[in-house]
């Protein structure tokens, strides 16, 4: 006799998971402001890891500051969300960089 499937399904549900290690998944993103002092540029940028996107400007890996290494880290700014990274990001490209970095 073969065996029939039962209707009822079981679902699986994740164990309860304390504050804190929803916090170690918790990512930050950051906007950033690089300085080349070859170049005497700024670059504007924004990532959720700085210490290996620092290492790719550097690296020479990133076109656009190919050609000012090295790149030093000015400022730096964390926000929650992507969307409210890109907004900061697009509004420090519009006013100077001098202008932000002064206050």
């Amino acid at each position: 006799m073969a065996c029939k499937r039962s209707p009822v399904r079981i679902r699986y549900s994740p164990p309860n998971k304390s504050r804190l290690e929803w916090d170690l998944f918790f990512i930050m993103f950051i906007v950033y402001i690089l300085y080349s002092v070859s170049a005497d540029k700024y670059y504007t940028g924004c990532c959720n890891d700085l210490s290996i996107r620092i290492k790719q400007h550097n690296s020479g890996r990133n076109i656009s500051t190919k050609n000012g290494l090295p790149w030093i880290i000015k400022y730096t700014e964390l926000f929650e969300t992507k969307a409210e990274t890109l907004r900061r990001k697009t509004k420090s490209k519009k006013r100077k960089v001098e202008n932000i970095l002064t206050g």
